[in-house]
């Protein structure tokens, strides 16, 4: 146990630290709105979640956990960490205003976090310490950045679990301690910042785990089976939280969700220029803390200590994480798709003020030097991240959006290039139903979504087939000009301009909204990864992933006509199990359409599908075609000129039956276009990425031509808006959907809103079942008149039962490690000895504990001489506060032997040791304490 300085001395320190708290406190309070990007994001489902609590009473805060005007129906405290919606909520709820709630959220942060900063170095250095440790940490330019920046309340959540976590692992490791309390408290905070952020605890468990390890090699006094209780700490965290993250991370539930877009891993990278410093955090840019570097390699140099080097090194360890594939040391982690680099630097952030902290006090020596210099470097710690600090004017160029609701129904599409952004998806999503926006990586649609912002280009039948499915009637567009493509796209489409806000056109289409539709019943399929330029040539087709098809979509064949295979497979064992699924198809007279651009390292001289090889060309400039009917009038090129420099390439084909289309290369002639007989059917194979290089060079006569001459002759239905079911009494809420309806004949039919496995479905009452198409919800509808009730069942899957199993084993387990300590701890020992029971072995450098000059307690704590106190020993005597340390030497109280046991008494408690039974059980009176 390190000397505890007097609640007293702890004045001074704690006031600078609120003094410079304050000023990221009027930040947080002054006039002007948050530029944190997140920030909206989260504030919308907080301000959703109260408004249930308002209409609905506040058991709504347990019971609503699915949003019918989100994304086409978002279970939002299902696949998106819920612990921020959770803890802001409910100050939204009592406060009555969001901004109100959401800066007493922040400041809260800011004052827990720097509490138990202070807290944890004061107890591990000295209150001087703990001050320059804690406004380092605090106002560290990327925990700045990631609350005033960003605006990423979860991370910032999780963040505030990190210091409660560095005390307790403290505590694990060294200190005299009741460990399975401190473990169950442990595991606590991991289950918080494992439902504030789930990626940012894996990030800050990695940190932690380094900077044990580095306390092993650096520190012997550390047993290394005290990591034993640290790691069921964690384990105890992962099984609370298991309710929600078993389901959340299983995929079980859906494919995919969450997912974490590969091309953002190096998007999210740190880069050198963070070492450098004074730059201009406000503009985003990624700081390491130039000054809490030099700061706390000063410290390791004249104060070396073994926690102190071991958080130093943790931090650069962090620091080369966040280079993510540019460096040599991401590719070494664990999950590391799912990990953006760049936030490692919030561990790193708080681990160097850590070290840094123990520059102070600055001693004696050379003051007038060290102090300048220290003032100096915590300027250039601070400085980047003040411009961060003011809050921007209140989004007025946004905030329009909120008239853009379309009082006939339908919903919203956000045409806003590059991306909409989270104001316009915030003030949009308040009024309106919207379809595409903030967070999409945690929606079932996220590549769907994504795909309308580029849809327009393609063309109106696309985005015509996509509004129609999705109930869309409104969209607003911004950016380009009049020829914009989204423009010229919806007016194609038969959308209309109604008004002009700001730099907004908001396009309304004056069909009735229509949230149920009869599904046609000959359709299309198209399965494979990446499929859009088989969506731009066939835009009425269903779409499906190669996991969706071979999990069931082989069952019911029979219902496409025609089938289209595109980046299918990865192995020739997953292209061999598509062959065996699809030849009985073809027997019965299908039709498949196959393009092996992509795969083609998979095929060549050894591995063909139905009796065909392909094999890759590679081209420049432009693509040859020669067609077997020459008066087609289909080009004889497709010009691949400025569109990639680097060059273009696709499939040809080899034992094709019949050839429409050939590519010459090098003197030679390749098929690029024929089929090939098998059984009844025909498989039709198309070659060099026609398709895809066909929607970049706009060549629409080529994909008509490929369209019609694949599916003539098939039953394939080519309608891009279906028939609307007429329904009577329609409804939606936080709990479900319900509306009747009257059909004459029975039907399949798509309601419009997410598909989840825990939606519950009844007709009359009687429960049927659902199912599935393009992630939106398949209903078959009988003949007649019928009331329907679709409700959201939290707990409609095997997996929160098996996440609430997990949760009760962890309980379960928490309790038999308690069990056990007790049962340990109340066993007598052996030998009635006073120095077995209380002593720890001598250390090397001169022993623990040792007599205390004044008072003769014979546990009074002693230290090797630090570089201040040499060549006397640090040491510090519980009883009568006789303290020799870096900030002198203060002589003992005088105590008389009732003083003396009263101390010893609050000593023994300190320890987790009882006095009333300690002579009974060990036979220690109060004289063997001190020495005669």
């Amino acid at each position: 146990m390190k000397p505890k300085h007097p609640v007293r001395d702890q004045v001074l320190p704690v006031l600078l630290v609120v003094f410079f708290l304050s000023f990221l406190l009027i930040a947080v309070w002054s006039p002007g709105s948050w530029r944190g990007a997140d920030t909206w994001g989260h504030l919308y489902r907080a301000e959703y979640l109260a408004g249930e609590m308002r209409t609905q009473g506040p058991a709504a805060y347990f019971r609503a956990a699915w949003m019918p005007n989100w994304y086409m129906g978002d279970p939002f405290l299902t696949y998106y960490p819920p612990l921020t919606t959770l803890v802001l909520a409910p100050l939204v709820f009592l406060f009555g205003d969001s901004a109100t709630a959401l800066r007493i959220l922040i400041s809260a942060f800011f004052l827990g976090f720097s509490a138990l900063t202070f807290v944890y170095l004061s107890r591990a250095f000295n209150r001087w310490a703990a001050l320059l440790g804690t406004v380092l940490a605090a106002c560290a330019p990327y925990q700045l950045r990631t609350i005033y920046y960003e605006g990423n309340l979860p991370r910032m959540l999780s963040l505030l679990a990190l210091p409660a976590i560095a005390i307790l692992t403290d505590r694990l490791l060294v200190e005299r301690v009741r460990r399975v309390p401190v473990m169950i408290l442990l595991g606590i905070c991991w289950a918080w910042s494992i439902l504030a952020h789930p990626q940012q605890a894996l990030i800050f468990a990695l940190g932690l785990g380094m900077y044990l390890l580095l306390r092993l090699i650096l520190d012997p006094e550390v047993p290394v089976y005290h990591l034993a209780h640290w790691t069921a700490a964690v384990l105890l965290g992962a099984l609370w939280s298991a309710p929600w993250l078993l389901p959340a991370y299983s995929h079980a539930e859906l494919a995919n969700i969450p997912y974490l877009p590969l091309e953002k891993i190096p998007l999210f990278s740190a880069h050198l220029a963070g070492f450098l410093p004074f730059l201009d955090a406000a503009k985003g840019y990624i700081l390491f803390g130039f000054g809490a570097l030099l700061i706390g390699l000063l410290a390791m140099s004249v104060r070396p200590d073994p926690r102190r080097s071991a958080w130093y090194l943790a931090g650069w360890i962090a620091i080369a994480f966040s280079f993510g594939p540019k460096g040599v040391f991401f590719s070494l982690l664990p999950l590391q798709n799912q990990l953006l680099p760049e936030r490692f630097v919030n561990f790193a952030a708080f681990a160097i003020p850590l070290a840094a902290a123990g520059l102070l006090p600055l001693g004696r020596s050379l003051r007038w030097i060290r102090g300048p210099l220290l003032v100096i470097l915590v300027a250039a710690e601070l400085l980047p991240a003040a411009r961060l600090l003011p809050g921007v004017p209140y989004p007025q160029e946004q905030a329009v959006l909120e008239a853009a609701a379309d009082p006939g129904g339908g919903r919203t599409a956000l045409l806003t290039y590059p991306e909409p952004n989270s104001l316009e998806v915030y003030f949009s999503g308040r009024t309106s139903d919207l379809i595409n926006g903030w967070a999409l990586e945690n929606t079932p649609h996220h590549v769907e979504l994504r795909r309308v912002l580029s849809a327009p280009e393609w063309g109106p039948e696309y985005l015509t087939a996509l509004f129609s499915k999705w109930d869309v009637r409104t969209a607003v567009i911004s950016g380009g000009g009049e020829a914009d493509p989204a423009r010229a796209s919806v007016a194609a489409m038969g959308f209309v301009r109604i008004t002009t806000l700001g730099r907004y056109d908001v396009w309304r289409s004056p069909a009735p909204s229509a949230r149920v539709r009869v599904i046609p019943e000959q359709s299309m399929l198209v399965v494979g990864e990446g499929a859009s330029p088989f969506l731009a040539a066939f835009p009425f087709a269903e779409e499906a992933s190669p996991a969706e098809f071979a999990a069931g979509q082989s069952l019911r064949l029979g219902e496409y006509p025609v089938i289209a295979l595109y980046r299918f497979a990865a192995s020739a064992t997953e292209v061999k199990t598509f062959e065996d699924d699809i030849r009985n198809y073809l027997d019965a007279g299908g039709t498949v359409l196959v393009d092996l651009s992509g795969m083609e390292d998979l095929f060549g001289r050894t591995l063909d599908i139905f009796g065909v090889h392909a094999f890759r060309l590679s081209f420049t400039g432009r693509i040859p075609l020669r067609w077997a009917d020459e008066s087609s009038g289909l080009p004889a090129s497709l010009s691949l000129t400025g569109l990639d420099e680097g060059g273009w390439s696709g499939a040809v084909y080899e034992e094709l039956d019949s050839v429409l289309a050939w590519t010459d290369w090098e003197g030679a002639s390749f098929p690029v276009l024929g089929c090939k007989n098998v059984g009844s059917g025909k498989v039709w194979f198309v070659g060099v990425n026609l398709l895809y290089y066909s929607q970049l060079s706009g060549m629409d006569s080529l994909r008509a031509y490929i369209r019609s001459t694949v599916l003539h002759g098939s039953a394939v239905s080519t309608d891009l808006e279906w028939q609307a079911v007429q329904v009577a009494g329609y409804s939606e809420s936080s709990a479900g959907i319900s509306f009747a309806y009257d059909a004459a004949d029975t039907a399949s039919a798509l309601v419009s809103y997410t598909y989840s496995p825990r939606w519950r479905a009844t007709i009359d009452g009687i429960e049927v079942p659902l199912g599935v198409r393009d992630h939106l919800i398949r209903l078959t509808l009988p003949a007649g008149t019928h009331f329907v009730e679709i409700r959201y069942d939290p707990f409609g899957t095997v997996w929160p039962g098996l996440g609430w199993a997990a949760c009760a084993l962890g309980i379960a387990g928490a309790a038999a490690f308690w069990g056990f300590e007790f049962l340990r701890r109340n066993r007598v020992p052996a030998k009635h000895d006073f120095l077995e029971v209380f002593q720890k072995p001598d250390s090397p450098d001169g022993g623990t504990y040792a007599p205390c000059a004044h008072c003769g307690f014979r546990l009074a704590e002693s230290r090797p001489p630090t570089p201040i106190t040499y060549p006397f020993h640090a040491s510090h005597c519980p009883i009568c506060d006789s303290r020799m340390d870096d900030e002198g030497f203060v002589p003992g109280k005088d105590l008389s032997r009732e003083d003396k046991a009263h101390a010893l008494h609050r000593w023994l408690r300190a320890n987790r040791y009882d006095p009333r039974t300690i002579h009974t059980k060990w036979g220690f009176s109060v004289e063997e304490f001190f020495q005669r």
